[in-house]
């Protein structure tokens, strides 16, 4: 099962290739700064690795998943959990969710997954049993909600989730966090096509 950083990845990346062309840039030029140049320079390579770790304590301790619209809940067939799936960015050929796992006793959040899919249907399931090849065992897995049809691991969440998934979940969100907020009419027009279905 993995976490989708694509999004803050690419961000990390970007800030990482910007700040080494910038050194380099800055190492060619040395040679022809006068003294009191280079002392303002020394100073800002000092508070550069503060600005790094600040900047990734930022994207790493915060949730800035949008909350999304047209959300629909579910509950477990045992009744321990709560699912809900929200759209959060359209796309006709992949819109973008988020689905959320929450404890149906006290409704406390225990995780969260992003994913784009054509189709979100949200369904339980209590687990199956496979083998590739008739000669090795079998392979078990355990019971997980799905928030999509044909989905991959990133639209899946273990019942229990992991303490990686329950980490993640309690990070505290940021002022209306995200930045992909779906419209109504193409909410609508998403439901009406689910409901086609």
């Amino acid at each position: 099962m993995s976490v989708d950083y694509a999004a803050e990845g690419a961000l990390a990346v970007t800030v990482g290739l910007t700040a080494l062309v910038a050194i380099f840039a800055l190492l060619i030029k040395w040679r022809t700064f006068q003294k009191e140049t280079r002392a303002r320079y020394i100073k800002l390579f000092k508070a550069t690795p503060i600005l790094i770790v600040v900047g990734a304590l930022y994207f790493g301790l915060f949730d800035h998943t949008s909350h999304g619209t047209g959300c629909r809940r579910s509950t477990s067939p045992d009744g321990r959990y709560t699912a809900e799936r929200c759209m959060v960015d359209w796309d006709r050929d992949s819109p973008e969710y988020v689905g959320r796992l929450f404890d149906a006793s006290t409704g406390r959040k225990l995780a969260q997954r992003t994913f784009n899919t054509p189709v979100s249907q949200l369904s339980w399931s209590s687990g199956f049993q496979y083998r590739l090849k008739p000669e090795e065992p079998f392979v078990d897995v355990g019971p997980f909600v799905s928030f999509s049809v044909g989905g991959g691991d990133n639209s899946t969440i273990n019942l229990p989730p992991s303490k990686w998934d329950r980490l993640l979940a309690m990070r505290p969100r940021i002022f209306g966090a995200g930045s992909g907020e779906a419209d109504d009419a193409s909410v609508q027009a998403e439901l009406a096509r689910e409901s086609d279905d």
